[in-house]
């Protein structure tokens, strides 16, 4: 999303913990507020239908000895979010 929308420096501009904030946000919208609604009614549906056009998978992404290391498989699609938040939470 990130990269897709060009903001990756303006994200690694942001002061102090506000890019683990917004990856928090994205990742766990909270469904009580109005960035947690608009997450979860446009950017999710938005994000699922270019999914479905343009699957991504992790080997397109990171070289293969980074995700043997956090022991995840080379082939995994990025839809699975388990495996993907994992390997968020470990880097």
């Amino acid at each position: 999303l990130v990269a897709g929308l060009e903001l990756r420096t303006t994200v690694g501009s942001m002061i102090g913990n506000l890019p683990w904030q917004l990856g928090t946000t994205l990742r766990q919208p909270d469904p009580n507020t109005a960035l947690g609604r608009t997450i979860l009614d446009r950017i999710i549906p938005t994000v699922n239908i270019l999914r479905g056009h343009l699957p991504l998978s992790m080997a397109s992404m990171f070289l293969p000895f980074l995700l043997a290391h956090h022991k995840l498989p080379r082939d995994i699609n990025c839809t699975n979010l388990e495996a993907s938040n994992r390997f968020v939470d470990l880097i």
